[in-house]
């Protein structure tokens, strides 16, 4: 049982660190691509796009830790450590997508031109 686990794990973490691939050097720059049309200020796209990396990176690392502490092992305890920082960074995205949100149809407006 402690190996099927460990194995479980590890391609837990695969698959996790290739989802986080891309989405942080395909989709991403994609989205940068497309998102360009739409909102002109080149220092506003930037913001926005450093802000999903950030997204993305903390859902990646509170995954990456969950999928450990799910193993149980002792070694990895100190896990547990940091995830009430990573859980509140994870909590902040909820109000925050709403505030993206906002600023990309402001942004997407103000650029419009009919």
């Amino acid at each position: 049982m402690g190996a099927e686990l460990w194995v479980t794990t590890i391609f837990k973490i695969l698959f996790l660190l290739a989802g986080g691939y891309l989405a942080l050097w395909q989709i991403i720059p994609m989205l940068e691509d497309f998102l360009s049309g739409f909102i002109k200020n080149e220092k506003s796209l930037d913001g926005l796009m450093s802000i999903l990396i950030i997204f993305v990176s903390i859902f990646i690392l509170s995954t990456f830790s969950k999928i450990l502490i799910e193993t149980g092992s002792k070694a990895l305890s100190f896990l547990s450590v940091i995830n009430p920082s990573l859980e509140f960074l994870f909590n902040l995205i909820n109000p925050l997508k709403w505030v993206l949100l906002a600023g990309i149809v402001v942004l997407g407006l103000k650029n419009f031109k009919l």
